[in-house]
């Protein structure tokens, strides 16, 4: 599994199963975090929109993922399908 440095992330509190193993991002490295690049598709629909209740935001949000998961899956994997992201991803040992 590949994660940021994000304290959350790196908590004593966390415990991950012995089959997956951590890989850690680069300090300040956005770029190589795939679901970074997604913002670009799944926020460009909510620019200059407004929401009376949270439940409406809500469900566009999840009309947008639908969309995204579905009919833009090509343009998914394009801005996250990266060259060094290994093609079979399994557990390392140690």
């Amino acid at each position: 599994m590949v994660m940021d440095r994000a304290g959350w992330h790196r908590s004593e509190r966390v415990v991950v199963p012995s089959a997956i193993y951590v890989e850690y991002l680069p300090p300040y490295s956005p770029e190589l975090q795939p679901a970074e690049r997604l913002w670009s598709l799944a926020d460009k629909p909510l620019v200059n929109k407004s929401f009376d209740k949270i439940q409406d935001l809500e469900a566009f949000l999840e009309e947008r993922c639908q969309i995204l998961s579905t009919t833009l899956t090509e343009p998914i994997k394009n801005i996250t399908n990266y060259y060094w992201w290994p093609n079979n991803c399994s557990p390392r040992e140690g």
